[in-house]
């Protein structure tokens, strides 16, 4: 619930020409719970944050499109950033790693626009 109010009230454009780019906060809540409970837990508040939001928006003219795409770019963030930060728990894993989700969401944003 508290990533869709994030996702509802702090959303705002990145770029005034492009008004369908937007920066929320809403996979925080997302991050929190798959550091705490693990991967699967996150993406299920991903999932359960975009069923929620289509719900209350509806499908509109992308037809849920940029909901399987938050989705998509949310879990792209959200797994290797668990798979990393456990490693840095256990010590197995250097900090030259953890800008890695920074570099594969992008990659995965390419791909899934495609």
């Amino acid at each position: 619930a508290l990533a869709l109010v994030l996702f509802l009230l702090f959303e705002f454009p990145l770029l005034s020409a492009a008004p369908y780019l937007k920066m929320d906060f809403s996979d925080i809540p997302a991050i929190f719970g798959a550091v705490v409970f693990g991967p699967v837990c996150g993406v299920m508040v991903e999932l359960i944050k975009n069923l929620l939001e289509m719900m209350v928006r509806g499908l509109g003219s992308q037809m849920g499109f940029g909901n399987i795409q938050n989705f998509l770019l949310g879990c792209a963030y959200l797994l290797p950033f668990t798979a990393i930060f456990a490693g840095l728990k256990k010590k197995t894993l250097s900090t030259h790693r953890l800008p890695y989700p920074f570099v594969r969401q992008p990659q995965m944003f390419i791909r899934a626009s495609a």
